[in-house]
């Protein structure tokens, strides 16, 4: 009888430690599990993170567009300022903004849409002309006819329809024209002199540019 309860401690005992390193064991197997998941979940998120980075730096590059200007290149990420002067056929008019005083305003964060006539635009006005407008005493007609070239707004080719009209930082209005598919500008004073955009949409980092082949100069 009492080998017969030894018997059955025994059993009992075995079946105990058995037990014990089932459990054990299944608990090593769902910690692992744990480990693995979490590892893989950083990594998946780590993977979509640094994707998500790639993507936008890329998507930043792909955006900023460059046109070349008189031998210059013009990107999109900078300003009037640090793109149009050195562009060797507008230097005329970036003489004119800086003996106005005024060119540092093209460095403003706008946005601003301007109309920037090439040097050739100033030869059309009468001899003598550009070198009056430059002596100190004609400063403010000069600052006059120069704002009259800059509009508050960022108004792409596509922005300008016909028969628009855009009030200049100087009050002067500008009608808008569709000609031939080119966009044109006439100003309400000086309605015969007829201005085209040669090249349109030199976007800037605060605001866009159209390149002129004629001065505005209200009546």
């Amino acid at each position: 009888m009492q080998e017969e309860k030894k018997n059955n401690s025994l059993i009992v005992i075995v079946a105990a430690v058995i037990i014990v390193a089932l459990i054990a064991v299944i608990a090593v197997v769902a910690y692992n599990s744990n480990r693995s998941d979490s590892s893989s979940s950083s990594s998946s998120s780590s993977s979509s993170s640094s994707s998500s980075v790639a993507s936008s730096a890329a998507q930043s590059v792909s955006s900023v567009s460059t046109v070349t200007l008189g031998g210059k290149a013009i990107t999109s990420d900078k300003t009037f300022l640090e793109n149009l002067p050195g562009v060797s056929t507008l230097s005329t008019v970036i003489t004119a903004l800086q003996s106005a005083g005024i060119a540092d305003t093209l460095g403003a964060p706008g946005p601003f849409t301007v109309f920037a006539p090439v040097d050739t635009a100033f030869s059309k006005l009468p001899a003598g002309t550009v070198d009056s407008l430059l002596l100190p005493e004609n400063k403010a007609k000069l600052t006059g006819i120069l704002t009259s070239h800059v509009v508050v707004g960022k108004f792409t080719a596509a922005d300008l329809k016909d028969g628009q009209e855009l009030t200049a930082l100087s009050g002067a209005k500008l009608k808008v024209a569709i000609v031939g598919g080119k966009v044109t500008l006439t100003e309400a004073t000086n309605p015969t002199n007829i201005i085209t955009v040669t090249t349109a949409d030199v976007l800037q980092s605060n605001g866009v540019a159209h390149i002129i082949d004629t001065v505005i100069i209200p009546a």
